[in-house]
């Protein structure tokens, strides 16, 4: 997604595919977690952090929302199965799942908003965080 923009778009539909994926797994255990205070205030981020990138999103608008809404209920489930299993595994999961939402929102402020010297080291920190964290939640 850090590529020139002619590669945008198919690398937001790859990670909207592993999002997917991660609801899927982080599902599997215990079910959908309803996680009401949590999917609250994914939702009020999402909304106010949709509203803000909507005016600079162009064509981009509805995939820009897919995806938003892929990562946040993925972030969503992550945090309700932490939340129904309270282990340190559980736990890792859900850091990784919010730094991802952290990596991909400076992504997008970057891309959309605007650009900021920083925006490739929060990018990748936070997404390498976030990777790391959730394969470690799978180890134990």
């Amino acid at each position: 997604l850090m590529l020139p923009r002619d590669a945008f778009l198919p690398g937001m539909v790859s990670f909207f595919v592993a999002h997917l994926l991660y609801i899927a797994a982080f599902t599997r255990p215990t079910g959908w977690a309803l996680a009401p205070l949590a999917l609250a205030l994914l939702a009020l981020f999402g909304i106010v952090y949709a509203a803000l990138l909507w005016p600079k999103l162009g064509a981009l608008r509805w995939p820009v929302l897919a995806y938003i809404a892929a990562i946040l209920v993925m972030a969503w489930q992550a945090t309700g199965l932490w939340q129904t299993a309270e282990t340190p595994a559980t736990g890792r999961a859900a850091l990784g799942a919010l730094s991802f939402v952290v990596s991909d929102a400076s992504l997008a402020w970057d891309r959309f908003r605007r650009r900021f010297h920083a925006a490739p080291a929060a990018v990748l920190a936070t997404y390498y965080l976030a990777q790391a964290l959730i394969a470690w939640s799978v180890t134990g």
